[in-house]
């Protein structure tokens, strides 16, 4: 089941995109809107991996 569309003006990679696909559908449209917050506050545009695992790291995980 792919992940909910990216919201306007953010985009994903294709591997963080699979990433997210990765975990389960129920929870993916929690995790895609937590990571779209993180990069929004830090005025980013454009997720990736890095993005994905320093949102994981300052979660401490």
């Amino acid at each position: 089941m792919a992940a909910a569309e990216p919201e306007a003006g953010i985009h994903w990679s294709p591997e963080a995109l699979t990433r997210l696909e990765a975990i389960p559908s129920y929870i993916q449209p929690m995790v895609k809107r937590n990571i779209e917050d993180y990069a929004r506050d830090r005025g980013l545009s454009d997720i990736n991996e890095g993005v994905m695992d320093a949102m994981k790291g300052q979660l401490g995980m």
